[in-house]
């Protein structure tokens, strides 16, 4: 059996919720909100947010007047939702604690389903979104996003350039699960096999703004995905692994004002 990636392990997002809303919460929230343009959510709709993870599409459609569900295989970030909608004071939320490649759902209940960089890291992708389509109602819509590839992940281009600069040899083990979902044909073929009858694909882009890059340095080596590349290296080789990435980065934009440029695909399709 394939080893998991830290990404794909229940507990990994446990203490991670502040972290992701602090590093990733501007570029989700552009995602949701494209996203919510693209599939129009409506009072009285019932929608369901899979991996919602702090729950920016959740927000977003309640606030529409939508009878939300959010799922998710992490208490912490389940618990980080709830006290953000209370603190908002958002109504027709609810949050359930669910694995999203076996919803205990109904069948045909949902009028939009949402995922955001959830399903690309499920072990069983296609389970995934069989699931997701199964509990969406005939004509309903389901938007999946997932990144485009490593060339357009900013902050991973800078990462793997510094890695390269240190340790031109090394090659990471396995296959970074980011990256599952990179070809387009595939994503469309994978969702209509999961029984979607057509799908569309649109193209996001944003900035992730950092404040310095030994910031962004030091939030790089937090997240789950590339954990086992750093855990592979020396403190020594971090060390130079790190001033590579400052160096490189300070070389491409000086002193500021800085941000990673990001691009991510929502395949958006009908069922």
């Amino acid at each position: 059996m394939t080893q998991q990636n830290p990404a794909q392990q229940e507990g990994t997002w446990d203490s991670l919720a502040a972290w992701y809303d602090a590093t990733n919460g501007k570029t989700s929230d552009i995602i949701a909100r494209q996203a919510m343009g693209i599939m129009g959510v409506t009072p009285g709709q019932k929608v369901l947010d899979v991996a919602a993870g702090p729950g920016y599409f959740s927000i977003l459609a309640a606030q529409a007047g939508a009878d939300v569900l959010a799922t998710d295989f992490s208490q912490g970030m389940l618990e980080y939702l709830r006290d953000k909608a209370r603190r908002l004071g958002i109504k027709g939320l609810r949050v359930e604690f669910m694995n999203g490649q076996d919803l205990k759902l109904e069948d045909d209940s949902f009028d939009i389903a949402y995922s955001c960089l959830g399903i690309m890291l499920f072990p069983d992708r296609a389970a995934g979104m069989r699931e997701f389509c199964r509990v969406l109602k005939p004509g309903g819509m389901g938007a999946i996003a997932a990144f485009t590839g490593p060339e357009g992940h900013g902050v991973q281009r800078l990462v793997m350039g510094a890695l390269n600069k240190v340790m031109p040899d090394f090659e990471p083990a396995g296959v970074d699960p980011r990256f599952s979902l990179t070809d387009p044909d595939v994503f469309r073929d994978e969702m209509l096999a999961a029984g979607f009858s057509r799908v569309n694909m649109f193209t996001v882009r944003a900035v992730r703004p950092f404040e310095s890059p030994e910031a962004l340095w030091s939030q790089a080596g937090d997240a789950p995905a590339t954990t086992a590349i750093f855990n592979a290296l020396t403190e020594g080789q971090r060390q130079a692994m790190g001033d590579a990435f400052v160096e490189q980065l300070r070389s491409e934009q000086g002193d500021g004002p800085y941000g990673a440029e990001m691009e991510f695909r929502i395949a958006v399709g009908v069922k």
